[in-house]
């Protein structure tokens, strides 16, 4: 396939794609689950705004965040990762294939620069910035700004040794999603949810499971001598 232009790139991402956010539509993403949504400004993750997501179980939560979400998604990811994103599995999440444009950059400034167009492109329901590599403030900076001009979600998901990054950041929430034991009869991956900064509110950590059928999130329950039940990443 030829490249295309970078003027051919955002065009082809506005054609026949509207806005993320329009006058009266919700301005957050609620993930349904009522101590998680208390927590956060506005009863969700805020569009228009930066996040940040790491941990072991990331993508899963990221692709569930998106399920609940209506438009086109663009997910950037470079070509240096061994696993790359399988579309179809994320039908459990609630996500259809169809509603994702892959982006695979050569490099990390490619890879800034194709996240940066597109959250303000106003074209795009959310963008998905899958790196390996640390972004720096300024650069989170610009990406907020970005968000804050079409009000799309903006995820930036970290992967292998940049996981662990705690430095500084514009983004409004950083959260740290690890798989976690699952209670009987679940349908679904459970995760902890550790939410390290919340601008604005507090920090907080919380269990959930994931209904793969419902595609929602629930409160796991305290159980004392919870069973060991099996961890799913995802």
């Amino acid at each position: 396939m030829p490249q295309a232009t970078r003027g051919e790139i955002i065009s082809a991402l506005k054609k026949g794609v509207r806005t993320a956010a329009t006058p009266g539509e919700a301005r957050v993403v609620p993930l349904g689950c009522e101590p998680v949504d208390m927590a956060l400004s506005g009863g969700g993750l805020g569009l228009g705004n930066l996040h940040e997501i790491t941990g072991e179980a990331a993508t899963g939560f990221v692709a569930a965040l998106l399920g609940r979400l209506q438009g086109q998604v663009l997910w950037c990811a470079g070509r240096h990762f061994a696993r790359p994103l399988y579309p179809p599995g994320l039908a459990r999440f609630g996500l259809d294939p169809d509603r994702l444009v892959l982006a695979r950059p050569r490099d990390k400034r490619d890879a800034l620069w194709v996240a940066e167009e597109a959250m303000k492109s106003g074209a795009l329901t959310a963008v998905v910035l899958e790196a390996d590599f640390t972004v720096p403030l300024s650069a989170s900076r610009r990406l907020q700004l970005s968000v804050e001009a079409s009000w799309c979600l903006g995820l930036l998901l970290y992967r292998g040794e940049e996981a662990k990054i705690s430095g500084a950041t514009a983004a409004r929430t950083r959260w740290k999603i690890s798989p976690c034991p699952a209670p009987p009869h679940t349908q679904g991956p459970c995760w902890r949810l550790d939410l390290t900064r919340n601008k604005g509110g507090p920090a907080g950590q919380w269990e959930v499971s994931w209904h793969d059928t419902s595609h929602r999130f629930d409160l796991v329950p305290e159980i004392a001598d919870r069973p060991a039940g099996t961890q799913d990443a995802a």
